[in-house]
């Protein structure tokens, strides 16, 4: 499968634009439901890069997985609350040295790699030059899958509305939006699609 779609965008309605590109990717053949010994077929280890924009679900879907204790979540977010001082998120955002935190997501991705833990990379990871810093780094004994977080505008709008401790503009979204590139299996081994509703389509390249 090719790359397709790129910087495509409905700003109307994110999940329709993202229903079109599924239904150009996602072929019957590959489509299965999710077991967790897909993620372990032929590697050692397992690197997830979650793809999604703010607001889509992503810490949430990851904080309730049943086994979220087998794996090192890499979280910019994270490392930005660290540096924070008990102050909130937009004014550590604000204030926090943006090359400092860089230099400790690298540091905590090299640090799991070279210690052979399974990982979750907790990103937005919109488009491919993202997503190959932190595939860059992550060697060749791990199986490497992307989860993809759809969610309609109506939806995401309404968790901006009632977030007030992560405040992004709209237009910060959008531009996220038109960054957008599906992932495709000359990055990942799998790809799993899910949805606001909790439910989700994996394929796979195995």
């Amino acid at each position: 499968l090719g790359r397709i779609c790129k910087n495509r965008v409905d700003e109307l309605d994110f999940n329709e634009y993202s229903q079109e590109v599924l239904d150009r990717v996602l072929m019957s053949d590959l489509i299965k439901k999710y077991n967790d010994s897909d993620y372990r077929k032929f590697k050692e280890n397992v690197a997830i890069l979650a793809v999604g924009l703010p607001y889509s679900g992503k810490s949430t879907w990851i904080q309730k997985m049943h086994n979220s204790s087998d794996y090192v979540v890499i979280s910019r977010d994270d490392i930005i609350m660290s540096l924070a001082n008990g102050e909130s998120y937009n004014k550590a955002w604000s204030k926090v040295d943006q090359q400092k935190v860089n230099r400790l997501l690298d540091l905590n991705l090299r640090s799991a790699v070279n210690y052979n833990k399974n990982l979750i990379v907790d990103m937005t990871n919109m488009s491919p030059k993202s997503r190959r810093g932190r595939l860059s780094i992550i060697n060749s004994s791990y199986a490497k899958h992307a989860w993809v977080f759809y969610i309609g505008m109506n939806e995401l709008k309404r968790r901006m509305n009632v977030r007030e401790d992560k405040v992004i503009s709209e237009d910060v979204i959008f531009g996220m939006m038109k960054q957008f590139t599906i992932p495709m299996f000359d990055e990942f081994d799998s790809i799993s699609f899910i949805y606001g509703d909790g439910s989700f389509q994996m394929c796979n390249n195995f």
